[in-house]
């Protein structure tokens, strides 16, 4: 998961990489066209890779994305989706199961903030920043954040602050020279 093809470098033509194998990797772009063109074929490139399986947790209308064997896509009842999920996590614990799992929350400040109000009323309701804390010391476990650059802003302020790190992760834009790797230290990478 650490040099994931995400398109070609525009100045070199050589393939260009991200690295997915931190427990949280962001993605955000600053519209949803171009996500709806790039996610399908990340997950295909994610899905291939030894005994993966991805979850895709989806909020925004905008994007659909096809189910497939290796790919569980969800666009509703996000709140039971998470609490399986959880339950996955704590098989990890009791060392009951080794599989490893991508789970991609596109759009993710909406169901964020849907599932916040819902554990206002129910304790058991289990949040994305929840789930991404309980799993931080499982190495099978990754996650992957989208949405609008302005949705993003908030990321961070929470419980998955340690993981989240804010001058990294991956823009993608429309076109052929659409894609590039934020390091905000370095400078950024331009890439497909």
């Amino acid at each position: 998961l650490n040099d994931v093809p995400i398109g070609v470098n525009i100045k070199t033509a050589q393939i260009s990489t991200f690295d997915f194998a931190e427990t949280l990797s962001v993605c955000t772009s600053e519209n949803h066209s171009a996500a709806k063109k790039f996610f399908p074929k990340l997950f295909e490139i994610l899905s291939e890779i030894a005994e993966t399986k991805i979850i895709v947790i989806n909020s925004l209308k905008e994007l659909k994305i096809e189910e497939t064997s290796n790919i569980k896509y969800y666009d509703n009842s996000y709140d039971k989706v998470i609490n399986v999920i959880n339950k996955k996590i704590s098989k990890y614990f009791e060392n009951e199961s080794t599989e490893n799992i991508i789970v991609v929350f596109l759009g993710y400040n909406l169901l964020q903030r849907k599932l916040e109000k819902l554990k206002e009323d129910d304790d058991e309701i289990v949040t994305i920043e929840d789930l991404i804390y309980n799993a931080k010391s499982i190495n099978n476990f990754k996650f992957i954040l989208y949405d609008k650059e302005e949705a993003l802003s908030r990321l961070g302020d929470g419980k998955i602050d340690s993981l989240f790190k804010r001058s990294r992760g991956l823009w993608i834009g429309k076109g052929f020279d659409g894609q590039q790797t934020f390091d905000v230290i370095n400078q950024y990478t331009d890439a497909v």
